[in-house]
Formats: C-alpha cells, structure tokens, sequence
C-alpha cells in the first residue's frame, strides 16, 4: 500500500460527532513507517488517532508485522478482536 495515497483522504480529516471509541490495531513487529510515505507520529501511542474520535483509544497489539498481520495465523487474531468489538451488547 502506498501510504501517500492516503494522505488528504476525507476520512483523516474527521472527528467524530458523537462520542466515540477507536480500536487501534497495532502489528506487534514494527516496520519503518518513513519508507511507506506515511507521517506517523508513532512516539505517541495513538499514533495520533486521539484527535479522531472523542473517547478513548483501544489500542490492540496484533502479531506479526504491517503485511503479515493480514495473513495466518495472524489474521485470526485479527478477527477474532474485531467479532469482539462488533458484537452486539446483552439487552
């Protein structure tokens, strides 16, 4: 992924208008974010998706790196967090 492409994208430019919590999802091996093209400010450990949302940042730490995340067994992981998130609450 080129991560100029993502730099002016309309959805980097939004804070939510309701109270809202992020899931960050972090890969456990880190790669050089420079040579993706992409400005992170990854001293902070939102990344800087703090000033996206009003709540707090759930910041959850996937293994693997950037790419392999995104493949198994890592993915697993991955969706099992997100089926977490996404389930509905109890009545």
């Amino acid at each position: 992924v080129d991560g100029r492409r993502l730099e002016g994208a309309p959805w980097l430019n939004l804070k939510c208008a309701i109270p809202c919590q992020i899931a960050l999802f972090k890969a456990e091996e880190q790669v050089n974010v420079s040579e993706m093209g992409v400005s992170l400010n990854i001293s902070e450990a939102t990344w800087g998706w703090k000033k996206y949302g009003d709540g707090e940042v759930n910041i959850h730490i996937i293994p693997g790196d950037h790419y392999s995340m995104l493949k198994q067994p890592s993915v697993s992981e991955l969706v099992s967090r997100l089926k977490h998130l996404t389930s509905p609450l109890p009545n």
